[in-house]
């Protein structure tokens, strides 16, 4: 789970983080209310504190609304708005008013905390027996070339099986082209999905995607660029979290940008592939991005970084880049410009081609490295 903790009182601050350690809870990012917004937007657990700051804090929980597109923080599924303060009846009441989930006493911080943590574990504990939720795969690449849409694309159709299908979703809102990866035409793209967020139904969804013969079901990017701003955070959260519990595997294919929307699928991704590759430039690229998320709070285990176009002449050693990015290298996959390009021109992806190649091997290998650590991984 990513927790912020976000306010002004250092000292409340420090003791929720001892609190929420204690718990065994992941290690909480600790923010000023002027990261307010970028906490609702990675975080899955808000804790706001009021102490001292209490105009300011309640500032904070209008900015957190109006980030999410001015829908109450209660009703954003995927976050958990905690505010922490003194035992006020009118702070309290405005606190509610403004969304938070529930109210703790900062007296009492240590005991209420802890308590609150367990209640939700029970729970959480609950719904997972209940319903095994399918998982997000985020593929972002390091930079431009790295190959990450055909990863993606080949990933899709890797993990889909006859009684499984997988949702393929291109979120390259400016550039994306996976439909042509599949030789498809779709009628509506994910602008026109987030466009009906608020009336979203399983049925909606799968009249929006495209099928194809092996198993994938794609939600391609906006038809038109003046199209993408339709695609927020708030309409793409609804949008994911109705995938996941619909297809087991959905692969989202991220694009350059880091914008606010992508944050937010990031945020809920179980596995994150980094593509990159072992070039200096790239390599330069991949450092800036590495920090960027792990300054947004994405957990680094999630974090997967994989070589693509492996084997190319002069290239830098994988131990090398390892190094440099802070990461283990999780997978290499070869550099294969025929099969590859063949393919594209084909709208045809190499894995649905059955080539018993080293390209084809390794994405095959990719993909039960990826199944076998969902099994001793709690849902994002």
């Amino acid at each position: 789970m990513i927790i912020y903790v976000v306010g002004e009182n250092e000292a409340v601050k420090r003791e929720i983080e001892a609190t929420l350690i204690a718990c065994q809870a992941d290690p909480p990012r600790v923010v000023d209310f002027s990261s307010a917004s970028m906490a609702i937007l990675a975080g899955e657990l808000v804790i706001l504190v009021l102490s001292g700051h209490q105009e300011a804090g309640l500032k904070a929980l209008k900015l957190m609304s109006d980030t999410l597109g001015g829908i109450s923080l209660r009703k954003a599924a995927s976050k958990r708005v905690v505010a922490v303060g003194p035992p006020d009846a009118q702070l309290i009441l405005q606190a509610m008013r403004n969304g938070v989930t529930d109210y703790l006493d900062q007296a009492k911080i240590q005991a209420d905390l802890k308590q609150w943590f367990e209640d939700q574990k029970s729970t959480d504990n609950l719904m997972a027996h209940l319903r095994e939720p399918g998982r997000i795969i985020s593929v972002l690449p390091a930079g431009g070339g790295v190959g990450a849409s055909t990863l993606a694309a080949n990933l899709a159709v890797a993990m889909a099986t006859p009684d499984h299908p997988v949702a393929l979703v291109d979120l390259d809102l400016i550039g994306g082209a996976l439909h042509a990866f599949f030789d498809l035409k779709p009628q509506y793209s994910v602008a026109d999905l987030c466009a009906q967020a608020d009336t979203l139904t399983i049925a909606s969804l799968g009249k929006h995607m495209a099928r194809h013969p092996d198993g994938v079901y794609l939600l391609g990017a906006p038809k038109r660029i003046v199209e993408a701003p339709q695609v927020t955070p708030q309409a793409i959260d609804r949008t994911l979290r109705m995938m996941r519990g619909f297809f087991p595997f959905t692969v989202l294919d991220l694009g350059l940008a880091l914008s606010d929307t992508h944050l937010t699928c990031l945020g809920l991704s179980d596995q994150i592939i980094f593509v990159t590759r072992l070039d200096f430039t790239t390599q330069c690229t991949s450092l800036r991005v590495l920090e960027f998320l792990s300054e947004c709070g994405i957990p680094s285990d999630r974090i997967k970084p994989v070589v693509s176009r492996f084997g190319r002449p002069r290239e830098m050693h994988p131990n090398q880049a390892s190094k440099l990015m802070g990461y283990p290298i999780y997978h290499s996959i070869l550099e294969d410009p025929i099969t590859t390009q063949v393919a594209q021109n084909l709208g045809q992806p190499f894995m649905s081609q059955k080539l018993n190649i080293k390209l084809t091997q390794q994405v095959a290998e990719l993909t039960e490295k990826l199944k076998k650590s969902f099994s001793n991984q709690h849902p994002a």
